[in-house]
Parts: C-alpha cells; sequence; structure tokens
C-alpha cells in the first residue's frame, strides 16, 4: 500500500520472483519453514505507516526466525504473530 494509515495484509505474491527484474537473496541462519509459518497470506497486518509496512513485517519475520535470534537485537515473535496496530 502507498497510503498511510489503510488496513494492511499479506498478500500471495506466488510466481513474482520469475520476473525479469525479480531479484533473490539467501539469508543465512534463517529457518526457511518458520518464515514460511509466518507468512500466513491474507493475515490482516495493521495499518500502515513507517513502522509497520512491508519491509517492518520482513525484518520481523527474519529476526524472529534467525537460527541465532539472540544475535539479532531484536525480540522474536511467537508462531501465532500478531503485528502492532492491529
Amino acid at each position: 500500500s502507498d497510503v498511510p494509515y489503510v488496513n494492511t495484509q499479506i498478500n500471495d505474491h506466488t510466481g513474482l520472483s520469475k520476473a525479469p527484474s525479480a531479484t533473490c537473496q539467501t539469508i543465512p541462519d534463517v529457518d526457511e519453514a518458520c518464515v514460511n509459518r509466518l507468512l500466513q497470506v491474507g493475515k490482516r497486518t495493521g495499518t500502515w505507516s513507517i513502522f509497520n509496512q512491508c519491509q517492518t513485517l520482513v525484518n520481523d519475520i527474519i529476526a524472529s526466525c534467525s537460527k541465532d535470534a539472540k544475535s539479532t537485537g531484536y525480540p522474536s515473535i511467537d508462531p501465532d504473530y500478531s503485528p502492532r496496530n492491529q
């Protein structure tokens, strides 16, 4: 979303990684099953703001799924993750 304070959710991006302009990056020491568990398509993620948007969601999930979460400096979120501002 590009409009502040609208409701957001996790959308299905299946196939977009195969687009010619797409880039992918492997992030070491992150539990892929954990990431997939937290990426629940359709899950509401609260209202859009500079503190709650695509990049913050991704950073929170990566930090929570790090195999060494203590080293990230971020608190872990549980599998029943409920985003802020929801």
